[in-house]
């Protein structure tokens, strides 16, 4: 049996992967969409975004993923897909990375 090429392998891996956005990345979309209305402007931690999603889970009585209540997996998320996000790092607050919505052009 020969070994996989590697165009056979990135084929694969394209299969695997899901296309569109995981259940997390909505709801952090729709947070930065509530702070574009009420301050774009305003910078925000992962701890902000946790608050933020139990009030909105209150609110709306919407279900949201269990993983957006973990600050070190949201954390995580932001640090990997910060570019496809639109957000920015701005520096650090309590030994947590601070995010700020990137300006749009």
């Amino acid at each position: 049996m020969s070994k996989p090429n590697a165009a056979a392998q990135a084929l694969q891996l394209a299969k695997s992967k899901q296309p569109g956005s995981s259940p997390i990345e909505e709801v952090l979309r729709k947070f930065f969409e509530a702070v574009r209305e009420a301050n774009p402007d305003m910078t925000f931690t992962v701890i902000d975004i946790r608050n933020w999603a139990e009030e909105y889970q209150k609110l709306t009585d919407e279900q949201l993923p269990s993983n957006i209540f973990n600050t070190f997996s949201v954390g995580r998320y932001l640090n990997k897909e910060h570019e496809k996000l639109g957000i920015q790092a701005h520096g650090t607050y309590g030994n947590r990375c601070v995010w700020a919505l990137k300006e749009e052009e």
